[in-house]
């Protein structure tokens, strides 16, 4: 569930694409054609994959979510290079067909790059004489980045509290940061920001991702699949609910700990031993 980093591309200055070599799935689905021509969806925050059952044979498509910031919109794109994923969700924008997901293994990179100019131009005449955005339910782009960042800073949090845990088991620190204070500091944040994560994706998911789950079959004019319904949650959402509760548990036992601590009388021993013989120096 490691965040992605963001690829700035050369050609289009408000265009980013998030790259991961590794997915998790926050969202299960299932996008219907026909009843003899539908396809299971999964992804996570950066990428995905698509199983279409097509009569006797399995056609398989990764997916990669690409964003415009300047728009506020992702999508989860079937297309096979940057270039061609940005030129997508233009497309979506501007409210023009996509490429099916089957017509895009037709192409090579040396085909998309001897048509990159007439793309600029025919993109440069549309987003003159379009300036209205499409109704086309894609995911807002602020709602995805927010919940990345808190999973980053919860899973950076998370091994803090970690850290801290091992040093206290054997050293007694001083440092307010790195003793038992710590652990409430970190498990605290930890638990915020898993909580601040789960409910920014469960919001888009609730608001947008259950009705259309914004990849390229089903942001398509023609030809669409539908995927309203046919929606869930993944496993790795929930697995960030187990990791929350956790944290709390922590937090729990913790204020336990200092509860037991206080309740404990407390007596001072007095050890010294005066030996008479000595002379010693009184104060009055």
């Amino acid at each position: 569930m490691t965040p992605g980093y963001y690829k700035k591309l050369a050609d289009s200055p408000d265009i980013f694409t998030i790259n991961e070599s590794h997915y998790v799935k926050q969202l299960e689905a299932t996008a219907v054609l026909a009843e003899r021509l539908q396809s299971q969806v999964n992804y996570g925050l950066f990428k995905g994959s698509i199983e279409r059952q097509q009569l006797a044979s399995t056609l398989k498509f990764s997916l990669t979510v690409v964003c415009d910031f300047g728009k506020n919109l992702c999508m989860y794109s079937c297309q096979q290079d940057p270039y061609r994923r940005q030129m997508e969700l233009k497309r979506v924008i501007n409210g023009e067909d996509l490429d099916p997901c089957e017509q895009s293994k037709q192409y090579s990179l040396k085909d998309v790059v001897k048509s990159t100019d007439q793309h600029r131009q025919h993109l440069n005449h549309t987003l003159i004489s379009k300036r209205t955005l499409t109704n086309a339910p894609c995911v807002p782009s602020s709602i995805h980045l927010c919940s990345i960042l808190f999973l980053g800073l919860a899973l950076v949090f998370s091994l803090m509290a970690v850290i801290c845990s091992c040093i206290n088991l054997k050293f007694h620190p001083v440092e307010r940061i790195f003793n038992i204070f710590g652990l409430y500091i970190w498990n605290a944040i930890a638990a915020g920001c898993c909580f601040w994560s789960l409910a920014l994706w469960g919001a888009m998911f609730g608001s947008h991702l259950r009705y259309n789950i914004a990849i390229t079959d089903t942001l398509r004019q023609q030809l669409n699949f539908s995927s309203e319904g046919y929606a869930s949650l993944g496993g790795a959402y929930y697995s960030l609910v187990v990791v929350m509760v956790l944290h709390i548990i922590n937090l729990a036992l913790l204020f336990a700990r200092r509860y037991f601590v206080d309740v404990q009388p407390h007596s001072v021993t007095n050890n010294l031993n005066y030996d008479d013989a000595e002379p010693r120096l009184e104060f009055y």
